[in-house]
């Protein structure tokens, strides 16, 4: 039996239902939205619905980087020439002589915009950048379906897929806004339906040839809510919150989207009760960007004016807010991607009860 406590309005009413209930549920697709989001949320957090256990294995690093170079272009024509990556694939045959030729004609280093037709395209990097597959995003009207194919052989069995349609799901939800993404995959593919399946897809429709999964935008942000031991969590105060907002208000909002996707995955605490681990608004950091190591106070945009300032509205602020000392974020800056490594918090305000700043 398992039992789970559901907050509403500071009341807390708990809910007991069986393992067959979640097995059961998943398999029909009509669920009680609450019940729903319990799947989600066990799922994300590593538990087999088939087996009754928690699994101990953690996701690996991933990168999803836009820019496609001409020499990663090579490389993917490498696995769309290979019969088993290509096996549950849906497009023509042909695509690696398509990409080929199109590459002969187009004698430029980026070649970004070939990709990019219909959604995003995304090559899959690992923890030291080399790429290991790619990831499609399709646009469906207001949803999108996501392709993904971990194109090195040796990545396969290890969780590559799994954290890569966890970080395609920040993108689907977080940036593009969709109200759904869905996944069609083949019976046979076992191992994208596991990988799937991981990430907390649910079942929507099965066919002799397709079987339909998908997640969709309140599924997504309240398995956010509900999730919080993840290091891939941003942790905020909502003094913070509020003042950013206030900020964000009278600024134009291109700039500033990638830092409101930010604030809305954010889960955020009192400021009391913060961690002294956790980056806060006018904490001093000791940062690495690639190899070069940064000293700077993260601040508002208008307390900017000194060189060891960093504003939040700066692409490299924005990525670190939130985060844990010890973490490392490969993000995309104006002059292309960089891993970002957080050093040291050398002060933290709440940690030393300037709650004000």
């Amino acid at each position: 039996m398992i039992a789970v406590k559901h907050s509403e309005q500071r009341s807390i009413r708990p809910f007991f239902f069986t393992l067959n209930d979640l097995r059961n549920l998943d398999k029909s697709g009509k669920i009680e939205s609450r019940k729903r989001t319990v799947i989600v949320y066990l799922t994300m957090k590593g538990f087999n619905l088939s087996t009754g256990a928690w699994l101990k294995m953690r996701d690996p690093s991933v990168f999803l980087c836009s820019e496609i170079t001409r020499e990663k272009a090579f490389v993917m024509i490498k696995w769309l020439n290979d019969p088993e990556v290509t096996r549950y694939l849906s497009d023509s045959p042909y695509i690696a002589d398509y990409l080929l030729e199109t590459l002969q004609r187009v004698n430029l280093p980026i070649v970004t915009h070939l990709f990019n037709q219909n959604g995003r395209f995304y090559l899959v990097e690992d923890q030291d950048r080399q790429p290991i597959g790619f990831v499609r995003l399709v646009k469906k009207a207001s949803d999108y379906e996501l392709v993904i194919v971990i194109g090195e052989r040796r990545y396969w069995h290890k969780r590559y897929g799994t954290k890569t349609i966890k970080e395609a799901l920040k993108i689907a939800f977080l940036e593009l806004r969709a109200r759904k993404v869905t996944a069609k995959i083949y019976p046979d593919n076992q191992i994208s339906l596991r990988a799937f399946k991981r990430a907390a897809f649910l079942t929507e429709q099965r066919t002799a040839r397709l079987i339909t999964m998908s997640m969709n935008m309140e599924q997504y942000f309240q398995s956010l809510k509900m999730f919080r031991a993840d290091p891939d969590d941003i942790i905020m105060t909502n003094q913070d919150k509020t003042r950013l907002l206030d900020v964000m208000q009278n600024r134009p909002f291109e700039p500033l989207m990638k830092l409101k996707t930010e604030l809305e995955r954010a889960i955020i605490v009192d400021s009391q009760q913060i961690t002294e681990d956790v980056i806060t608004m006018n904490s001093r950091i000791l940062l690495t960007i690639d190899t070069k190591p940064l000293n700077v106070q993260l601040v508002y945009p208008q307390d900017a004016s000194a060189a060891d300032t960093l504003p939040v509205t700066d692409p490299i602020g924005t990525a670190v807010l939130g985060f844990r000392a010890g973490k490392r974020l490969n993000w995309e800056l104006p002059d292309g991607p960089a891993q970002i490594f957080i050093q040291q918090i050398l002060y933290q305000p709440e940690a030393s009860g300037d709650y004000r700043l």
